[in-house]
C-alpha cells in the first residue's frame, strides 16, 4: 500500500503526461484526498516530510509549483474538470477547490 503523500505526489507529477480522461480523474483524486473534510492533512504532511527527507526539498517544491500553476486559480480548467465530477448538489465553489489545491501545494513545499 503506497503512502498517501507519495500517491498524491505521483499523481501531480504525471498530470501533464496523462490522457485527458485519466488526467481529469487524477485531478479529482488529488482534490478528494486533499479536501479538508477527509481529515487527512496531517497524514499527507507527515508523508510529504518523509519524501522531502528522501528526495530533497527541490523536487517537492517543483511539484507544488506545477500544482499551483495548473490548479491554483478558481478560473483554471483543472478546477472546472474537478467540478464536473462532483454531483451538483454536493459541488463546492471553484474558489474552495482552488484553495484546496493551494493548501496541498503549501504542504508539499514544507
Amino acid at each position: 500500500m503506497p503512502r498517501l503523500g507519495a500517491f498524491l505526489l505521483q499523481k501531480v507529477q504525471t498530470l501533464s503526461s496523462r490522457r485527458a480522461t485519466k488526467r481529469d480523474k487524477d485531478l479529482f483524486y488529488i482534490f478528494d484526498l486533499a479536501d479538508e473534510g477527509r481529515g487527512l492533512r496531517e497524514k499527507i504532511k507527515a508523508d510529504a516530510e518523509q519524501i522531502r527527507l528522501k528526495l530533497g526539498a527541490p523536487s517537492l517544491k517543483a511539484v507544488a509549483s506545477l500544482l499551483r500553476r495548473d490548479c491554483g486559480q478558481a478560473t483554471s480548467s483543472a478546477v472546472a474538470k474537478v467540478m464536473e465530477q462532483i454531483p451538483q448538489e454536493q459541488r463546492p465553489s471553484r474558489e474552495y477547490i482552488a484553495e484546496t489545491f493551494n493548501r496541498l501545494a503549501v504542504i508539499l513545499e514544507g
